[in-house]
């Protein structure tokens, strides 16, 4: 009976490394990765600005493997906010042709985003963003690097996307940037939260053109719900083979919307995991990307789920290196390691899904290690050992 759950459970595994899912691709194929912009008027936005028009800062992302930016023209918060004056439509033009022109040289994917926030929910109104995407959509129709974000958690109230004025108008402004546009690919709604009932929402739009569409969604918790409603949530969406990408999520833990889906920290394991496109957030006045260095970059290299073409793979132990007995395990696993991993060591244990679920760090000075296991699910495992200067990965089943 052991043998035939083992079975089962290695299928299982096996069958959810293989299974696709649908997310944006660029033209080139490949899954979008990358980093936000905000762009507008306000004084706290100079180091922003500057970047926007900065072809070093453009070139530099290649080093990071980003592939895309979001431009978010965030204007439209700060007339809700009175906080200062604001460009016009007219006046914000000149600096996304700057950011289309370097981002084209850079040879770098595009998102230009209408950035309000809650603007239904407070306003019961969509601002500019008619008179924005009347003269955005066309001005960019034939540029293939570049997309069509519509709108920014438009209400934090998933009873606001079911009502029929706010159909009526996303609907008309939707068309109209098809019309003068139908090349160019449109990311629409951005919920403001994975907490939401996002599939009942979307079952109300069908009028909305998949062929060109993509759902977009924001990684982020709603307060004290509890995470499993949103991690139920994003698996909804994907079982339903909706086109997904998430253009926010945060690596600051301070923030009160921030939670740790799938027990991760750094969203990116997760999106990764799933197969969908991604782009993180962080202060609107930042353009450092220090989060990519100190934070996203080294997660994904520990996780084994880096990207990343150029990044040496010598510190990266032979597969079976690592030996993992018993295996299937019940109560203790224990691990034997080689010399290059004896020493200092952090151990972190992912299940099939890509949650981690139990970290430690322990001296591996003897080459061997036990962890207790007596406390996990039946399940398949990933075991990720990071020395100071080599790493490996073994599996092991929990029967």
């Amino acid at each position: 009976m052991r043998l035939f759950t083992t079975f089962l459970l290695l299928l299982a595994f096996s069958i959810s490394l293989s299974a696709q899912r649908t997310t944006l691709l660029d033209k080139n194929g490949e899954r979008m990765r990358g980093t936000p912009l905000a762009l507008g008027r306000n004084n706290a936005l100079g180091e922003t600005r500057a970047a926007v028009r900065n072809p070093d800062w453009w070139n530099g992302l290649d080093s990071l493997e980003i592939n895309t930016v979001r431009l978010c023209w965030v204007d439209p918060w700060y007339d809700n906010r009175d906080f200062g004056p604001t460009w016009t439509v007219d006046q914000v033009i000149p600096w996304i042709d700057d950011a289309v022109a370097n981002a084209e040289a850079a040879g770098l994917n595009l998102i230009i985003n209408y950035h309000g926030l809650a603007e239904y929910q407070e306003t019961r109104g969509f601002g500019r963003m008619t008179e924005f995407w009347s003269k955005i959509a066309p001005r960019y129709a034939d540029n293939d690097l570049v997309y069509y974000e519509l709108n920014n958690e438009q209400s934090f109230e998933g009873s606001d996307y079911l009502e029929p004025v706010y159909q009526d108008s996303m609907k008309r402004i939707y068309e109209m940037v098809h019309q003068a546009a139908p090349e160019r690919h449109i990311l629409l709604f951005s919920f403001n939260s994975i907490n939401l009932p996002l599939v009942n929402i979307l079952e109300q739009y069908d009028w909305v053109d998949y062929s060109y569409t993509t759902v977009a969604f924001h990684m982020y918790g709603w307060f004290q719900v509890p995470t499993r409603g949103g991690e139920r949530t994003l698996q909804a969406l994907v079982d339903a083979e909706y086109p997904l990408m998430c253009t926010e999520w945060d690596v600051r833990q301070d923030l009160d919307y921030v939670v740790p889906f799938f027990g991760q920290d750094i969203m990116a394991q997760p999106l990764e995991s799933f197969g969908i496109s991604w782009i993180d957030w962080r202060d609107w006045g930042d353009a450092t990307n220090d989060q990519w260095t100190n934070s996203i970059i080294p997660d994904a290299m520990a996780q084994d789920y880096w990207w990343g073409n150029a990044v040496s793979t010598a510190n990266l132990v032979p597969e079976g290196a690592v030996k993992a007995f018993p295996n299937p395990a019940t109560e203790l696993v224990q691990l034997e390691l080689p010399v290059a991993l004896r020493g200092p060591v952090s151990l972190r244990i992912v299940d099939a899904a890509g949650r981690a679920v139990r970290a430690y760090d322990r001296n591996a000075n003897g080459g061997q290690l036990s962890l207790p296991v007596a406390d996990l699910l039946a399940g398949v495992y990933t075991i990720h050992v990071l020395g100071d200067e080599h790493r490996a990965t073994v599996r092991f089943v929990r029967l």
